[in-house]
């Protein structure tokens, strides 16, 4: 019993740790298994790689980035995606304001970075922060078009968790960058960790009725 006991101890613990909100899938990606989206680990990978001097791009070459991008085998790349109706925001109809959590990039400023007020994401206290680099305290494109004028795409302030619109050719006034997002998990098998103790776990309860002999006793034997 008390080996069945831990043996149940093990599996909870494993199937709980999987519920994390972001999890780090290494080589450079971290899997947000409520959105199920898998991000990049580096938000201003587009500098990092060298395929832009500075990030600081308008949204159609943030676009053709993320079009373009090749990494971790994956080719199917783009930005985050914003809901053109959100309740959580201030302004819901629109959807612009503060505390926007039904977008992509909402979600992680306000959900995932822990973010309670209006502030730099660099002031988060969350542990997951430390799980990307090159967070940028400044603006990241969407690849949601502003519907009623095309010229138009939705934005999320990194410096103060303020989502809006702004013009798709603006780059040189204010920065905007662009943060790489795929659809999906990137993990099609369980962690090394978790398949170990799971499998573990299964040969003890497949071996348990083979630990303990049976002894019954017979009152013809002396």
């Amino acid at each position: 019993m008390r080996i069945v006991i831990i043996t149940i101890t093990l599996i909870s613990v494993t199937i709980s740790s999987a519920y994390a909100t972001l999890i780090d899938r290494g080589n450079g990606m971290i899997y947000d298994n409520v959105l199920d989206i898998t991000w990049l680990q580096d938000a201003n990978f587009a500098q990092t790689s060298g395929y832009d001097s500075d990030g600081n791009m308008t949204w159609q070459e943030s676009m053709d980035w993320a079009d373009s991008l090749l990494f971790g085998g994956y080719q199917d790349w783009r930005l985050a995606e914003t809901a053109l109706i959100d309740p959580t925001c201030t302004k819901p109809s629109t959807p612009e304001g503060l505390y926007c959590t039904g977008s992509e990039l909402g979600y992680m400023f306000w959900a995932n970075l822990g973010m309670t007020s209006p502030g730099p994401i660099s002031s988060s206290t969350s542990p997951y922060l430390d799980l990307f680099t090159n967070i940028q305290d400044g603006v990241y494109w969407s690849q949601t078009t502003y519907l009623p004028d095309p010229t138009l795409a939705y934005v999320m302030n990194f410096s103060n968790g303020d989502q809006g619109i702004t013009a798709k050719n603006q780059r040189s006034t204010k920065s905007r960058f662009a943060w790489a997002v795929r659809t999906g998990d990137v993990l099609s098998v369980p962690e090394p960790s978790t398949f170990l103790l799971l499998s573990f776990s299964l040969v003890v309860i497949f071996l348990l009725p083979f630990t303990g002999k049976s002894h019954r006793y017979n009152p013809g034997l002396n």
